[in-house]
């Protein structure tokens, strides 16, 4: 499985998606791992639909699965979607939300979202995570690009 994986990996960021589908395809197990891999080649190579396709048939979804939607579809230019990914996360109670905390800020930026980049921020406080230096770098890149630089 490990093998495949990264022959999965390896096809779609040479953009040979057909290569890495067949590759996926005959996996005769697919853990976690692996759907969240070929979620990220698909939109790699600007096959969104695909890729939510994919991720809305996993049985089993980590935070991985999430920070690989969101930040593909920020990749993609379909940054309200991951905005409302992001709320699907919180909904769904899903643990270990640091890691998407970044992407998340990243889309808000890119759409002057002010609001919800002000939610994201306050939500960092409350778990504790703006002490860490990405969290803060893309903070600050929120604010500078909805234009409040107080």
């Amino acid at each position: 499985m490990i093998v495949m994986t990264s022959l999965v990996d390896m096809y779609s960021k040479c953009i040979c998606i057909k290569e890495s589908c067949q590759v996926f395809d005959e996996m005769t197990e697919k853990d976690v791992r692996a759907m969240n891999t070929m979620v990220s080649g698909f939109f790699r190579c600007g096959l969104t639909m695909e890729a939510m396709g994919l991720f809305r048939n996993m049985s089993n979804r980590d935070i991985w699965s999430w920070n690989s939607l969101i930040s593909g579809l920020a990749r993609n230019s379909r940054c309200a979607g991951a905005l409302v990914l992001f709320r699907e996360i919180k909904e769904e109670g899903v643990k270990g939300i640091f890691f998407t905390m970044v992407s998340v800020l990243s889309v808000c930026a890119d759409l002057a979202a002010l609001v919800n980049g002000k939610q994201v921020h306050g939500i960092m406080i409350k778990h504790g995570f703006g002490m860490y230096r990405p969290i803060g770098n893309a903070t600050l890149n929120m604010y500078a690009k909805c234009g409040c630089m107080d």
